[in-house]
């Protein structure tokens, strides 16, 4: 059983590029964990947000044009449980993609600013990425969005992951994901992922993981971006 309070009111939720006051999201104070259940010898991914919760940070990935922001300080649990969400649900499309046919999606790279909240979160997004068994292009110094955009066109990555909240507060924190077009992802790339999401939210099983591990690479967009000058 999942215990959760009302949803609060927070602010700089950001929609279409547009900051906005006044943005409600449930809180994750006072729940209790989830069991872990395992099937055909796979572990399930824990969550601790509750079906409102998933929903909510899938609704706000794929109806924004520029990813999903919000204040990462207000609630840092429920922040981290954010982005491991997201990444779930993108491992889980990018799997079912390479099953698929699409060999390139085994690959993710993901990158961002310089804010708190994406500095804490890249380095534990490519271990999550890792341990599902995907390769990462782990861009471990800020990288502005038009070199990451760049990269990813030029490495041809499906989707890719770029941390930044733009022009919000230094407080917020943004998830977007980019295509191998170097363009923000519609809607028909992010409502895939979000249905994963919500899924994940209502705590069934998803197949988000490979045999075997993956692998961390280091990389620097500067040299493609030189390369281009």
């Amino acid at each position: 059983m999942i215990v959760t309070n009302h949803p609060k009111v927070f602010s700089n939720a950001n929609i279409r590029g547009v900051v906005l006051k006044n943005s409600t999201k449930p809180s994750l104070s006072n729940q209790l964990q989830v069991d872990t259940v395992t099937f055909s010898g796979k572990k399930r991914f824990e969550t601790k947000l509750d079906e409102e919760q998933a929903a909510y940070v899938a609704n706000k990935l794929t109806t924004s044009t520029s990813g999903y922001r919000w204040v990462w300080g207000e609630d840092e649990d429920y922040s981290k449980e954010a982005v491991k969400i997201i990444t779930e649900g993108l491992s889980v499309y990018s799997k079912e993609n390479y099953e698929k046919g699409d060999k390139k999606a085994k690959t993710i790279m993901i990158g961002g600013d310089t804010r708190e909240g994406t500095q804490k979160s890249l380095p534990k997004m490519a271990e999550q990425l890792k341990d599902n068994g995907f390769d990462v292009l782990y861009v471990d110094k800020p990288v502005p969005t038009p070199m990451h955009a760049l990269a990813a066109k030029i490495k041809e990555i499906p989707v890719s992951v770029l941390m930044t909240a733009s022009h919000n507060d230094w407080k917020d924190v943004g998830v977007n994901l980019v295509t191998d077009e170097g363009a923000i992802a519609p809607p028909s790339i992010t409502g895939l992922i979000g249905d994963k999401i919500k899924t994940i939210g209502k705590k069934e099983y998803v197949d988000s993981s490979f045999q075997e591990k993956g692998k961390i690479i280091k990389f620097d967009t500067y040299n493609i971006y030189n390369g281009h000058l």
